[in-house]
């Protein structure tokens, strides 16, 4: 760098007007710091029963599948809607970590 102009060794990714940041920019290092960006990767839930087993599936966006299951012993909610949304509300909060939930399959 001299008298504000840069020289770099290749010009083809370079535009008029382009931002630049040198490799010891404090300003660029404080927005960088201060910005809130992330990416959350989208699952698929399912829970469902099978062979008297509970079975726990998700499917990331890009298909890859894990599943959990666990032998269950069943009981009778005495309030099955409050039971089903308090059973949505635990699988889908996912809040604190780098998933979101796209759908639910109960």
């Amino acid at each position: 760098m001299k008298e504000n102009r840069i020289f770099p060794d290749n010009m083809d990714f370079i535009r008029k007007g382009t931002l630049i940041y040198r490799n010891l920019d404090l300003d660029f290092l404080k927005k960088i710091k201060k910005a809130k960006i992330q990416r959350k990767i989208s699952l698929s839930l399912s829970l469902f029963e099978e062979d008297n087993h509970l079975v726990f599936q998700t499917i990331d966006e890009d298909g890859v599948k894990a599943l959990i299951n666990s032998e269950i012993n069943k009981e009778i909610a005495i309030d099955t809607e409050r039971a089903l949304n308090n059973i949505k509300k635990q699988i889908t909060s996912l809040e604190e970590t780098e998933f979101s939930s796209s759908e639910l399959i109960i």
